[in-house]
């Protein structure tokens, strides 16, 4: 959660200095950034209860689409 944070403040520094912001571009970072980490500590759960890498492909796969 701490590295979500992390990338959410880094994405809004370099977003505020921008001189042509656009909020649809800043959305689409952020929501990418977002799901980046989600799938992270997804696959770190599944990990833990035991799960071999082919699995885990099957699981993360069906979630992205």
């Amino acid at each position: 959660m701490i590295s979500l944070v992390v990338m959410v403040v880094g994405i809004a520094l370099s977003s505020i200095t921008e001189l042509d912001f656009s909020i649809v571009g800043f959305a689409s970072g952020l929501a990418s950034t977002f799901i980046f980490a989600a799938q992270n500590v997804y696959s770190k759960k599944l990990f833990r209860e035991q799960l071999d890498h082919n699995t885990l492909l099957v699981y993360t796969s069906t979630v992205s689409m």
